[in-house]
This record gives C-alpha cells, sequence and structure tokens, in this order.
C-alpha cells in the first residue's frame, strides 16, 4: 500500500480528478457506480470511422483480447475494450499502469445520446484509501498498487493508439 494525496474536486453535482495519458489531459468523473474505469474513445481519439472500429475488432480477435459490455444509466449498451496505459498520472500522482475499458461500440445508439465521457469506476477506486466528509472534497490518501490489476487479457496503449489516433 502507497502512500499518496489525490483530491477529487467537487464539480456540480460530481467529484473529478485530472488523468494525463501521454500528451492528453482530461477530467475523469469518480463514480462509485461504476464498475470498471471507462473512458469513450472520442475523449482520447477525436471521432472513430467505421474502418477503425473494425480494425479494432480485428486486432482484439486476433490476439484473444474480449470486449466487456456496459449499460449506461440510460439505458444503452457499450462495448469497451481493456486496454493497460503506463506511466499515466492522475492529479499529478504518478501510477505505473493505469486500467481501463475505451468505449468505441454503442448497441442502441439511439438511447446514447452522450459520446464522450470519462469514469474512474470501482476497479480504481477499490484499490482507494479515501475519506469524504459532508459537502466537501474526496481525499485519496493511499493506493494498494500491488491489488489493482486487470483480471482480462488487455491491449497496450501503444496498440490501441495506432488503431484509433486520426493523425
Amino acid at each position: 500500500m502507497q502512500s499518496t494525496k489525490i483530491t477529487a474536486k467537487r464539480t456540480g453535482n460530481f467529484f473529478t480528478v485530472t488523468l494525463n495519458i501521454g500528451k492528453q489531459v482530461l477530467l475523469i468523473k469518480f463514480d462509485t457506480g461504476a464498475c470498471n474505469t471507462v473512458i469513450s474513445a472520442e475523449v482520447l481519439y477525436g471521432a472513430i470511422s467505421n474502418v477503425q472500429k473494425e480494425n479494432l475488432k480485428k486486432y482484439c480477435e486476433r490476439n484473444g483480447i474480449v470486449p466487456k459490455s456496459f449499460e449506461a444509466t440510460t439505458g444503452s449498451t457499450m462495448k469497451g475494450y481493456p486496454v493497460v496505459f503506463n506511466n499515466v498520472e492522475v492529479n499529478g500522482v504518478q501510477f505505473s499502469r493505469f486500467f481501463c475499458y475505451i468505449v468505441v461500440d454503442f448497441e442502441d445508439s439511439k438511447k446514447s445520446k452522450i459520446k464522450k465521457f470519462a469514469l474512474l469506476g470501482d476497479d480504481f477506486l477499490d484499490c482507494c484509501g479515501y475519506s469524504h466528509k459532508p459537502h466537501e472534497d474526496i481525499e485519496i490518501f493511499c493506493f494498494d498498487d500491488e491489488g489493482y490489476s486487470l483480471k482480462e487479457n488487455a491491449m497496450s496503449s501503444k496498440d490501441i493508439c495506432e488503431l484509433l489516433s486520426n493523425g
């Protein structure tokens, strides 16, 4: 268990932290209701073409990477692909590895109006020691790096970047 200090800032009705993945900086919602950390591909890579989606699916099939289905609060279903990113910062704190699911497919796009989202889920939060007092920010004070893992076979950040980046 490593000692750390990360503050999830209250932003309206939710809490956010800053996530630095390579040159990308994004706000990610602290979401205890999300089982897994999920980030839509559009947040990281912009609009994704059907050709890019097909290339990603073929790559995953060839490499034994199985997408996971998620259901949004809107009732829409989406598929996320497991990815491991190296050397990610959460509010300036360095993590040697960061696991998430990159969502590119919405199975019922009529229900899903939100195409850009980033949720820090319970797979990450379950490894955190944190405190939260009413009407205050959430303070993360430790992280179980050894207990933080992904059970599935995942693709590397380099591979997904090559498959989905637009330029």
